[in-house]
């Protein structure tokens, strides 16, 4: 005697019985204003394949007209038993949304863009102006003994910025005999910082002059601070910074 049928088999002669049609991809031109207008199209899933602009207003409403609407955008995807499908958009010229029902199916398309068929979006940095953090209108300030110089504060907070790509320049002396160390301190509202410094490290004065890059991450205020490390010299320096953050494009 026969066993009972897998769910495989029960699934396998339901596609044989609805002649391998199990899904029913459609184009809605919004141009067309519809109010809870009916369509007879039965299944267990619904995606959102593709919209020529986000910002249309769709809504559907599965099998009574008295049930709650859904939006429909872009990507979205609807799981459940239906029989029929009330759409409602306002006339929107020029406008469509392509929209895939199925049974037993499920469709999932990666790196949607706008339109369904825009290329996917890249996330990449957006950059700040560069702004001069030591020193004013590209001039140099003049290291004076061993007394520490500090640069503007430098606030990451306010617009959410990841980091900071600071470069240092320093001009030694004819004859150096000091270096110069360049420390990093950290603040949480810009105004108390640090009394001993994150990190430090030294200039070269066989290099002159001598530039020298670092990046700065996940601080919410920061400063800089130059310091001779003798008395012997009067050493120039300045700083630029360029702060980044993500943006999708």
């Amino acid at each position: 005697m026969l066993g009972e049928l897998t769910p495989f088999e029960i699934q396998l002669r339901e596609q044989i019985l609805s002649n391998w049609k199990n899904y029913n991809p459609k184009r809605f031109d919004l141009g067309i204003a519809r109010e809870k207008q009916q369509f007879d199209i039965a299944g267990k899933y619904i995606c959102v394949e593709g919209i020529s602009d986000p910002a249309v207003e769709v809504s559907v409403i599965l099998n009574d007209k008295d049930n709650g609407a859904l939006d429909l955008v872009d990507g979205v995807e609807i799981k459940t038993l239906f029989k029929k499908v009330f759409i409602t958009n306002a006339a929107q010229g020029g406008q469509w949304i392509d929209i895939i029902f199925g049974a037993d199916f499920e469709y999932k398309k990666t790196g949607q863009g706008t339109g369904g068929g825009a290329a996917p979006s890249t996330i990449k940095k957006a950059w700040s102006a560069q702004t001069q953090i030591v020193g004013a209108g590209d001039a140099f300030i003049t290291l004076a003994g061993t007394t520490e110089s500090f640069s503007a504060g430098v606030d990451l907070e306010a617009n959410g910025y990841e980091g900071s790509h600071v470069i240092t320049e320093i001009e030694y002396d004819a004859t150096p005999v000091d270096q110069v160390k360049i420390k990093l301190y950290g603040s949480l509202d810009g105004t108390n910082y640090d009394d001993t410094p994150i990190w430090e490290m030294m200039g070269d004065m066989t290099i002159d002059p001598q530039q020298l890059s670092f990046i700065i991450k996940d601080l919410a205020h920061y400063r800089i601070g130059f310091q001779q490390t003798g008395a012997t010299d009067s050493h120039d320096v300045r700083a630029y910074v360029k702060n980044w953050n993500f943006a999708t494009v």
